[in-house]
């Protein structure tokens, strides 16, 4: 039976367990789904994993549209710079995810907190680069 609640101070590594609740994960750290909360009512949004590739389709997309669009208006050069660029990014991008991943399996971090210190990160890493 799945526990009825979790703390920070368990063993296992934390995760979602359907009902917006931190749970222990099995041996593998791949849970389907997450949890968001709208920040407009407050409640808790479950993503599946068809609207996250849905989404990253789109992203993905507007950004070839976009490159496109540099080729007509800038040529060919500006064009190949910018997906030189967005590719770098992108595997930049994979590349931190991987440390993130890390970060948060070693202190266990809950999957509910886990989008409120991405943003205190966020914006520590904007306010130190205006510094």
């Amino acid at each position: 039976p799945p526990p009825s609640s979790s703390s920070s101070h368990d063993a296992a590594p934390l995760g979602n367990n359907g009902n917006g609740s931190a749970a222990p994960l099995n041996s593998t750290w791949a849970p389907t789904t997450f949890d968001e909360t709208d920040e407009t009512s407050g409640s808790n949004v479950l993503l599946s994993r068809q609207n996250a590739t849905k989404e990253l389709i789109a992203y993905v997309l507007a950004a070839v549209i976009f490159g496109v669009g540099v080729a007509v208006v800038s040529g060919g050069d500006a064009s190949q710079e910018y997906f030189a660029g967005y590719l770098l990014e992108q595997s930049l991008s994979v590349d931190n995810l991987l440390v993130f991943v890390l970060i948060f399996r070693y202190f266990k971090l809950p999957m509910f907190l886990q989008k409120r210190v991405l943003n205190y990160g966020l914006w520590g890493a904007a306010i130190a680069r205006l510094v």
